[in-house]
């Protein structure tokens, strides 16, 4: 069985992926960064494991990914799928938003992808999906 890690699965796309996964008998573990009422609505639906990680904090990260690992032994599938955005012009985006949404965006899916690396170059296996989306286009 084939064990998944999949950020920002509370919901939207992501739930949907935990969702699928978790139906296609995957172990599934999600990260959230702050609704848990949504967060725990999915576990119960999918049985999967939801953890709470804020993905622009490498310290969090590194403690979610081996807290995953040390629950199933292993990640096999990683999906970068935590993401922000404003709906508003580019030039009136702040310092501060951008900062936001490059940390969650991109930084994330570094740190996430870098902690998970590490055992999959150990298992020699290992995928990992990053997902965008018209926003980043």
């Amino acid at each position: 069985m084939k064990n998944v890690l999949i950020s920002g699965g509370s919901r939207g796309i992501g739930r949907a992926m935990v969702e699928l996964f978790s139906k296609n008998g995957y172990k599934v573990t999600f990260l959230y960064k702050s609704n848990d009422d949504a967060a725990n609505e999915v576990a119960k639906a999918t049985g999967a494991l939801a953890l709470k990680c804020d993905v622009s904090d490498s310290d969090e990260v590194r403690s979610a990914v081996n807290k995953v690992n040390e629950a199933l032994g292993g990640i096999d599938i990683l999906i970068n799928n935590a993401g922000i955005s404003k709906i508003k012009l580019f030039t009136d985006i702040s310092d501060e938003e951008f900062s936001n949404i490059i940390n969650t965006n991109l930084s994330g899916a570094f740190y996430l992808s870098r902690e998970v690396a590490k055992y999959m170059i150990r298992e020699h296996n290992g995928r990992i999906i990053n997902v965008g989306s018209m926003w980043g286009k």
